[in-house]
């Protein structure tokens, strides 16, 4: 059951550096050097690769806290189903840590759109400004979500 925090960990890791390979887009290119082409190749499969590692490592912890519940009292798991009936993406300031992802998200997605329509703006930053607002938007639902409360409980 420790292993679970640090699957839960590794979750944040690996959709961090997903979101992350977003900053480096304009870097590549296939119609480029042969170099450029093989950045953007080796961008996409690290971007997809962490994405779909991350919500594998999600599904293992999420099966370890079904079998958890499973053995768990009745009582107990009818009172926490009442409680968290939505899913993760549908909660909000669940705890501490989702309110500060749930803040970001909001700010960075008011900050996207307003960047949008901002000229002369590099496309780095805006760039930048998507990565952080993809990773926010992975942990509003991460950390709203009954895996993370589940992860919370055994530490």
């Amino acid at each position: 059951m420790k292993k679970d925090i640090h699957l839960m960990r590794a979750v944040i890791v690996l959709l961090a550096v997903s979101s992350l390979t977003l900053c480096f887009v304009s870097f590549g290119s296939y119609d480029a050097s042969a170099f450029r082409a093989v950045l953007t190749v080796l961008l996409a499969i690290l971007f997809w690769g962490c994405l779909i590692a991350g919500y594998v490592l999600l599904y293992v912890i999420s099966k370890h806290r079904k079998e958890f519940e499973r053995n768990a009292s009745r009582d107990k798991r009818r009172k926490e189903k009442a409680k968290n009936n939505r899913p993760g993406f549908l909660r909000f300031f669940s705890n501490p840590a989702a309110r500060i992802a749930d803040v970001a998200m909001v700010v960075l997605f008011i900050l996207n759109l307003v960047i949008m329509f901002i000229p002369g703006i590099s496309q780095t930053i805006t760039y930048i400004l998507l990565a952080l607002l993809v990773f926010s938007i992975h942990m509003h639902g991460i950390l709203n979500g009954v895996n993370f409360e589940y992860t919370e409980k055994l530490a």
